[in-house]
């Protein structure tokens, strides 16, 4: 900073934010502020420090910066190692974050989600009331933080909720609504607040320029990194409905549709959506997230022109230029990092452009299409690992050696995008035994859910209601009702469970009694050459050639063969008609043509050796309406 280094003070404040010590010496201190995620901060102290007895969970740290408060975040994590020689070690090493991470959304009661829309300021502090300041169940309220008033900025959002993580909903929302958030500390608590930022690039002419360049001498370090791995530029979200009954959105960057190359495609499954205006939200933020990215990352030399904090702070696009890159580029500062230690000093790195998580996200979705080696010429010092340092091999097994991942390492909520930053990665702080996260969790919600509180897993549903709940896939046979339609099936676990079963969601669903019973189908692959080929049917499925109870009965099974030479089976199903599966639909057109030439089609119904009757059946690769049963139901 220019005219000196800037004055700290670390305090450690309990609860109520009282000010219980201030914490003098310590050997590195580390904090970072990011645009739309969490804050974070690590404290390396010695153990016998005045005040080291304060950092324990829920007191917290408080940095100030020349008279005004800089930081400020709860106490999550601490932790002694031992050496080599089994001595405990003289230096605690802590670590936190923003309090509100603590928080999931719920639906408000009677509702199966929290659905908010408006300015994306408006939506994300309703979301901090509801959930933090002033939710439905009193003792879920965090009494520290409060809402500044709100300005309604951003742009117009639609978004719902439902047991997400309210930090994760925040960014969604931030994302799709253009602007930034931190959670800032006062007097007396601390205050959710949106972060705009402010144009200083050059592109403007309304504020003073601020250019980063080392032509300029005001960075010490750049990285540069720009991907279109993952890019898409029109997207198809898809709502509710089935089939050709789906309600379909088209969405694109720009004023044109575009086409031929410059025409990347993405699919959105947003069947949780039921308004056209909201599926084109949803799509609109994923064609922000799989926009073009590009990072710079700059170790910022303070004493320079340009005062942190003073002309230029986190959310602010500026000018980042180095002319033998060919790089001119007008990015927001999306993360800001500031360490302190003894001997050097105030060390200040910003990062611009595209956040880490979203170009560690794309690049580790292009793993399976990129040949990525990965190496290392010497020793990974602490604070040496960037998102633009993992070069040509950067990560190595011999580094990564036994013990080194502790629970209390990555407890729940310790480790996050926002860690995966310059200085987050070193040898000594991969330390001790096994990776675990706790609480309720969800991985693209319904597709995965863990319900902490009940001890439940749900896969395909969002509120399993045993030990393991797994929602059957539902889909629409192609043809109509007066056909039997050839289906092929895969297994999802065939290794292990060589089983599937196709079953009628309601006997009145939609096709009142055509259509109604279970279908289980166990079967060993056909054509491996081992004379092994087996093939169990046991079926309760029946129904009406009308819709005439009192009419003939057919049953909604005509035929069922193992498919040549794969692992997957062939069912002929009644036509236009709704099925639950266990299995994996792979092809559902009214025909399908086997890998040996064999061409199956739909037949009409009643048709000879079809019609698979209630009853247990075994043969060693098909059953058709003509094999006898073992039994009969």
């Amino acid at each position: 900073m220019s005219g000196g280094n800037p004055d700290y003070q670390v305090w450690i404040l309990n609860g109520s934010m009282q000010r219980l010590a201030v914490l003098d010496e310590y050997t590195s201190l580390t904090w970072t502020r990011r645009w739309q995620q969490p804050n974070t901060f690590e404290l390396h102290c010695p153990r016998y420090a005045k005040g080291a007895e304060y950092l324990v969970e829920d007191d917290l740290i408080q940095i100030v910066r020349d008279g005004q408060v800089e930081f400020t975040a709860v106490i999550e994590h601490g932790e002694l190692a031992l050496d080599e020689q089994g001595r405990a070690s003289e230096v605690w090493t802590v670590r936190g974050g923003d309090i509100i991470t603590r928080r999931i959304c719920l639906p408000p009661a009677g509702q199966a989600y929290d659905e908010r829309s408006g300015a994306a300021e408006t939506v994300m502090k309703g979301y901090v009331t509801a959930n933090v300041i002033s939710p439905a169940d009193t003792n879920r309220a965090i009494s520290l933080v409060t809402n500044e008033a709100d300005g309604g900025r951003g742009t117009s959002i639609a978004v719902k909720a439902r047991y997400e993580t309210l930090v994760d909903k925040l960014e969604e929302c931030a994302r799709a609504g253009g602007i930034g958030w931190e959670l800032v500390g006062t007097a007396t608590g601390l205050e959710f607040r949106i972060v705009p930022g402010v144009d200083r690039s050059t592109a403007q002419a309304v504020n003073p320029p601020i250019i980063f360049s080392p032509d300029f001498g005001n960075i010490r370090t750049l990285g540069y990194q720009w991907t279109m791995l993952n890019r898409a530029t029109l997207a198809y979200v898809a709502g509710q409905g089935e089939g050709a009954a789906r309600q379909i959105v088209t969405v694109y960057d720009g004023t044109y549709v575009p086409a031929g190359t410059a025409r990347r495609e993405a699919f959105v499954d947003a069947r949780d959506l039921d308004t056209t205006a909201k599926l084109a939200d949803r799509g609109r933020a994923k064609l922000s997230e799989q926009g073009p990215k590009t990072r710079l990352e700059a170790q910022i030399l303070t004493g320079g022109p340009f005062r942190y904090r003073t002309d230029w702070d986190l959310g602010d696009i500026v000018t980042v230029r180095n002319l033998d890159w060919g790089v001119l580029q007008h990015l927001r500062i999306t993360e800001v990092t500031v360490t302190l230690e003894p001997e050097t000093g105030e060390q200040i790195e910003a990062a611009f452009g595209a956040p880490p998580s979203n170009l560690l996200t794309v690049v580790g979705q292009a793993i399976d299409r990129a040949d990525v080696a990965v190496r290392q010429d010497q020793a990974v010092p602490d604070g040496s690992v960037t998102t633009a340092k993992l070069e040509d091999g950067a990560v190595t097994t011999a580094k990564i050696t036994d013990g080194a991942v502790t629970t209390a390492k990555l407890a729940d909520g310790a480790v996050t995008t926002a860690k995966l930053a310059d200085r987050a990665a070193t040898g000594s702080k991969l330390g001790s035994d096994v990776v675990r996260n706790t609480g309720s969790q969800s991985i693209d919600s319904p597709t995965f859910v863990v319900d902490a509180v009940n001890h439940r897993v749900g896969i395909g549903i969002t509120t399993p209601s045993k030990r393991l709940e797994v929602q059957a896939e539902v889909f629409v046979s192609a043809g109509t009702q007066s056909q039997y339609v050839p289906v092929l099936f895969a297994l999802s676990g065939y290794s292990n469970d060589p089983v599937l079963f196709v079953a009628r969601p309601s006997i009145h669903a939609d096709r009142a009694w055509l259509a109604h019973g279970v279908l289980y189908v166990v079967f060993m692959g056909y054509g491996w050459g081992s004379g092994g080929n087996g093939l169990l049917v046991f079926s309760t499925a029946t129904g009406r050639l009308t819709t005439d109870y009192t009419s003939q009965e057919v049953p909604f099974v005509g035929r069922v063969r193992v498919d040549s030479p794969g692992n997957d089976v062939i069912i002929w199903l009644r036509g236009g008609t709704t099925y639950s599966t266990s299995g994996i639909v792979r092809q559902n057109t009214g025909s399908y043509t086997d890998a040996m030439g064999n061409v199956f089609t739909s037949v009409a119904i009643p048709t000879t050796g079809y019609g698979i009757l209630k009853g247990l059946y075994c043969q060693s690769w098909e059953v058709t309406g003509s094999t006898t049963a073992i039994a009969r139901i």
